[in-house]
């Protein structure tokens, strides 16, 4: 295995997807290779504290809501007294035991799927955004000028939206991360005009939470933002906004009202600045 071709492996390596034959040769690169050991590194790093972001307790009513539906699945405990008398009596109430077992998990499942802890996207955004500036993480994927970078992005993505508009940024590269086993598309540019990096994020809506994020209306686009301690980085912003099945996001280290400028700006709802 090559580099090239371990960069498109790391993901599943780190989430213990990768088959047999294929985790053997990405360890057997990663032992001689100090590159690809460092991103390896970087990417479970990374993973860990998202783990850790998404961990939440189950409140008590829930834990409740729980055991009470497992209850209601149950039946009857008369049912266990049953006469058994013969074969055929067996078997119904073997069939009887996996109905109640069957309903009891289904129910408790449909409440689980429901409530399941997601990475909060606001926090999970902020860091990324602070490894990306201080050199912890490395770009796979080469900047440059549009179209050639973006049609490295979307390939490397497996995107096919139209991206962000990034006026007049100069993109230092992207690369492809993992949120709780979905893909977050990170393209990173340079403001020179403000001296500072903005950081995009793109996914499909469906895989990400926006829960704890302020809705600010801009010329009929909602935007969700985050400031300071709400995304825990002290003087970072978080803006999202949802266009055509996906959520975009930007997050650098400016004020709220730059963030929600280069937002606006990037969404088409204010104009370009020329």
């Amino acid at each position: 295995m090559n580099c090239e071709a371990f960069r498109r492996a790391v993901y599943a390596l780190v989430d213990g997807e990768l088959p047999a034959p294929m985790r053997e040769s990405a360890e057997a690169h990663l032992a001689g290779c100090e590159a690809c050991r460092r991103a390896y590194l970087s990417e479970r790093s990374l993973r860990d504290r998202c783990a850790r972001l998404a961990v939440e307790e189950a409140p008590a009513e829930l834990r409740e809501r729980i055991r009470t539906a497992c209850r209601e699945a149950g039946g009857s405990p008369a049912a266990a007294a049953l006469p058994i008398a013969d074969r055929r009596g067996r078997r119904r109430l073997l069939r009887t035991w996996a109905l109640t077992f069957a309903a009891a998990a289904a129910a408790m499942a449909a409440i689980v799927l429901l409530t399941l802890p997601r990475v909060r996207v606001r926090t999970a955004f902020a860091a990324e955004h602070v490894r990306i500036v201080s050199g912890e993480v490395r770009l796979t994927i080469e900047g440059g000028a549009a179209p050639d970078f973006n049609d490295r992005f979307c390939r490397a993505l497996g995107y096919a939206g139209a991206l962000p508009d990034l006026g007049r940024k100069k993109v230092r590269g992207g690369r492809v991360l993992r949120l709780s086993g979905r893909r977050v598309g990170v393209i990173v540019c340079y403001c020179s005009g403000r001296k500072i990096d903005v950081t995009y994020f793109i996914a499909h809506t469906g895989d990400l939470n926006l829960a704890g994020m302020r809705p600010v209306e801009m010329k009929e686009q909602t935007f969700h933002v985050a400031s300071g301690g709400e995304c825990g980085q002290r003087g970072c912003q978080v803006v999202a906004w949802h266009a055509g099945g996906w959520t975009y996001a930007l997050a650098c280290k400016s004020t709220e009202e730059i963030a929600l400028e280069y937002a606006g700006r990037s969404a088409g709802v204010l104009p370009r600045k020329e």
